[in-house]
């Protein structure tokens, strides 16, 4: 799980602390609902969690929050999982 919010400021924080946590960049974003105002909104300036998704070609990443705390997670994307 990434990092929690008690020392990030931004959504972009956060997400680019996931993405190095599972060796991945925000150069590899291949597709996201995410705007830039919402990446670079600070996150406790608001009483509700940012809603996005941010697709790479191995994972997508996505906020979670529990009561006014708020960090980004990911998980592996189907194509990149491979089988014995």
């Amino acid at each position: 799980m990434g990092a929690m919010m008690s020392d990030k400021i931004t959504w972009r924080e956060m997400i680019a602390d996931e993405m190095k946590d599972r060796g991945d960049e925000w150069g590899n974003i291949i597709e996201t609902d995410l705007t830039g105002e919402q990446a670079d909104s600070e996150l406790y300036a608001s009483d509700e969690c940012c809603n996005f998704t941010v697709w790479t070609h191995t994972r997508v990443y996505f906020p979670l929050s529990y009561g006014k705390s708020y960090w980004c997670a990911s998980g592996a994307r189907k194509s990149a999982i491979t089988h014995p």
